[in-house]
């Protein structure tokens, strides 16, 4: 069904860490997946910036801005950020390595 670039990350390891198991969501300036933090052994939102967005240092920037700040956040309704990995965090699945934009991990909320 999805035939983005982005949807290719399923199946994949972020950073060494992650394993991107499904696309959740996708929006004007990241893609949200589904994954597992295998250190931890958690279920986290794994936000990944657009790749042509990630070629621009203002971008980068700003998102590194808001996973700051997000993370400086601590409430029962704001979901807590865990991690950030700049743009030479690595993916790899079962047919090859390349790099990923920066990407920002979180808790997932259950809507409850």
């Amino acid at each position: 069904m999805e035939t983005s670039a982005r949807s290719g990350l399923v199946g994949s390891i972020v950073a060494n860490r992650y394993e991107v198991r499904a696309l959740l969501a996708r929006g004007g300036m990241a893609t949200v997946y589904e994954a597992l933090d295998l250190r931890l052994d958690r279920v986290v939102a794994l936000k990944v910036m657009h790749p042509h967005l990630a070629a621009d240092p203002g971008f980068v920037a700003r998102f590194e801005r808001e996973a700051k700040s997000a993370a400086r956040l601590s409430h029962p309704h704001v979901v807590g950020v865990y991690d950030q990995a700049k743009p030479t965090a690595w993916s790899t699945s079962r047919w090859s390595t390349s790099p990923v934009g920066p990407c920002a991990m979180s808790s997932i909320s259950t809507g409850r």
